[in-house]
């Protein structure tokens, strides 16, 4: 999904990922949670009105983006809203490791998807394969813990007897 389109840098010293309308939708989404726009009509509103600088494309590709403009409006439009929500996305980031400080597969899955290695539906899609194997997983231990409990009774019994047994005998035979 990444794009590098026409190398700018002999024309303008710019080489940058450029995002389509709807691919700065969800750039905006992913960077700037719960305070970005929903809607691509924003995104051409902002060209339009020269908020958010913009290539228009010949034929049907329409406005390109670049990544730093993009970042640029972003940072202006949502930064301080995000901030005083406290969503940074390197603080979900954070959440998501486990306790040793290893990547857990939810942070793996996030990390391909803002590499853009994702797109939107196959990241969704992932996570909820991720989640079903994470709930049949706990599934069987819950299986596996029921089957120890009962075992451990088992034993408890056994040990039980044979105090009961041992408790029974003279102390000279």
């Amino acid at each position: 999904m990444e794009k590098i389109l026409y190398d700018y840098t002999k024309e303008n010293g710019r080489k940058d990922r450029v995002y389509s309308v709807a691919e700065a939708v969800e750039y905006l989404n992913l960077h700037y949670p719960k305070v970005a726009p929903k809607s691509e009509e924003t995104i051409r509103r902002a060209i339009r009105t020269k908020q958010l600088k913009a290539v228009m494309n010949q034929g049907r590709e329409g406005h390109q983006i670049y990544e730093t403009d993009l970042k640029a409006y972003g940072d202006a439009k949502y930064g301080k809203k995000l901030k005083k929500t406290g969503l940074m996305v390197a603080d979900t980031i954070r959440q998501v490791l486990t306790s040793e400080g290893e990547p857990g597969k939810f942070y793996e899955i996030l990390k391909r998807y803002m590499n853009r290695e994702l797109d939107s539906a196959h990241y969704k899609l992932k996570l909820y394969e991720e989640k079903a194997k994470w709930e049949e997983k706990r599934k069987d231990l819950l299986c596996q813990k029921q089957l120890l409990e009962n075992e451990l009774e088992r034993c408890d019994s056994e040990i039980q007897a044979f105090n009961h047994e041992i408790g029974q005998l003279p102390y000279n035979q």
